[in-house]
C-alpha cells in the first residue's frame, strides 16, 4: 500500500511515509481523508434524494468519488475491508421513484446512472483487486454478476476476470457476457465489454492461470470488420492494445487489414452531416485507425492500407487525428 503523499511543485504525488491506517494530525489532508474513507464507508447512502437539492447530490457524488480517485493514485485498502466495501455496493439496488414532473425525473435517472457507473469502477478497479482469494468465491461472483446485468450499460463487468483465478468454473460465463457486450447497442456497454476483455489479457501476462479465449478475439475483429458504430473507438484502442502485447494470431491481424481500408472510405469528413451522431465520434475513430495502422506495420505486409492511413493522419485537419502517433499509449 502506498505511503502518504507530498505534492511536488510541478504536481505529481510521490510517497512521503509508509502508509498508516489510522492517520494522525501530521498527515497529509489527501491521505488522512482515504484513511477515513476506508475505516468508516461512505456507501450507505447512495440513492437520489427525493427532491432536487444541489448540496446533496454533489456530497453523495463526492463520497463515491473519492473512492475511484483511489483506485486511480492506486490506494488499496485491506482485503477485509475491500470485501466489505464490495458487498456494501453490490447490494445497491436504487428504487426506482415514481414523479410526475419530467424535469424531477429526469435529474434523478441521471443521478442513478452517474452513481452506477462510478460504482462499477469502484468495485472493477478498488474492490476486485484487493480481494483475498478466499473472497472471490463463486456466490460473490453471482452477486456480483446480478448487479451488472441490472443496468443496461453492464457497469462493473471490468470486475469478473478478477475472479477467474479462483473460480476456473466461471470462464465460459464471463467469456459469454463480454462477447454480448462487444456487440451491443450502447456505447458504454461496449466499453465495459473492451475493458474487461483488456482486465482479462492484462491478467494472463501477470501470470493468470486461465488464457484468454480465442472467440472473444475472433468476436473482437469480426466486430471491428462490421464496423459497429456504438463503441467502435474503443474496439479499436482494444484491438491495437491486444496487438502490441502478441495476443491477437497473424490471420486475426490480416482481417483488420481490409477492415482499416474500408474504414478509410467511410470516415471521410466529406460524407459525413456536421450536426449527426456519427459526427461526434467520426475523428476518435480515425485517430485510433491511425495508431492501429502504425502499430499493424511491423507485424504485417502493408499493401498500402497502412501507410495511407498514418499519410493521412499527419494532415488530418483535427489535431486528435494528426497528434495520434504522440499520444499513443497503451
Amino acid at each position: 500500500m502506498l505511503a502518504p503523499l507530498r505534492r511536488k511543485r510541478r504536481g505529481s504525488f510521490t510517497p512521503k511515509i509508509r502508509w498508516r491506517h489510522y492517520a494522525g494530525n501530521e498527515t497529509a489532508p489527501i491521505c488522512r481523508k482515504f484513511t477515513t474513507l476506508f475505516q468508516n464507508g461512505q456507501t450507505s447512502d447512495l440513492d437520489a434524494p427525493k427532491l432536487l437539492d444541489t448540496r446533496v447530490l454533489n456530497q453523495k457524488l463526492q463520497n463515491i468519488q473519492s473512492y475511484v480517485l483511489a483506485a486511480q493514485i492506486d490506494i488499496r485498502p485491506e482485503p477485509q475491508r475491500a470485501q466489505r466495501l464490495f458487498d456494501e455496493l453490490v447490494a445497491w439496488d436504487p428504487t426506482p421513484v415514481e414523479s410526475r414532473d419530467p424535469m424531477g425525473g429526469s435529474w434523478r435517472e441521471n443521478f442513478v446512472d452517474g452513481m452506477r457507473r462510478h460504482v462499477g469502477t469502484v468495485l472493477s478497479e478498488l474492490c476486485a483487486p484487493a480481494l483475498d482469494p478466499t473472497s472471490k468465491n463463486e456466490e460473490r461472483a453471482s452477486t456480483l454478476r446480478t448487479w451488472i446485468l441490472k443496468s443496461r450499460e453492464w457497469h462493473g463487468l471490468p470486475a469478473l476476470p478478477e475472479f477467474l483465478d479462483t473460480t476456473p468454473s466461471l470462464v465460459d460465463d464471463v467469456a459469454t457476457l463480454i462477447r454480448r457486450a462487444l456487440v451491443g447497442s450502447y456505447s458504454h456497454r461496449v466499453g465495459n465489454g473492451v475493458t474487461a476483455l483488456r482486465k482479462w489479457a492484462t491478467l494472463v501476462q501477470k501470470g493468470l492461470d486461465v488464457a484468454l479465449p480465442d472467440n472473444l478475439i475472433d468476436q473482437l475483429v469480426s466486430t471491428i470488420e462490421a464496423r459497429h458504430e456504438h463503441g467502435l473507438p474503443a474496439l479499436l484502442y482494444t484491438a491495437r492494445y491486444l496487438l502490441e502485447r502478441n495476443l491477437i494470431s497473424a490471420q486475426s491481424v490480416s482481417r483488420l487489414l481490409p477492415a482499416l481500408e474500408d474504414l478509410s472510405f467511410e470516415t471521410q469528413y466529406i460524407d459525413t452531416e456536421a450536426i449527426s451522431r456519427r459526427a461526434i465520434s467520426l475523428s476518435l475513430v480515425r485517430a485510433e485507425c491511425v495508431r492501429l495502422a502504425y502499430a499493424m506495420k511491423s507485424r504485417i505486409s502493408d499493401d498500402g492500407t497502412l501507410e495511407q492511413w498514418i499519410e493521412a493522419g499527419k494532415s488530418d485537419p483535427l489535431p486528435e487525428v494528426r497528434n495520434a502517433l504522440l499520444t499513443s499509449e497503451s
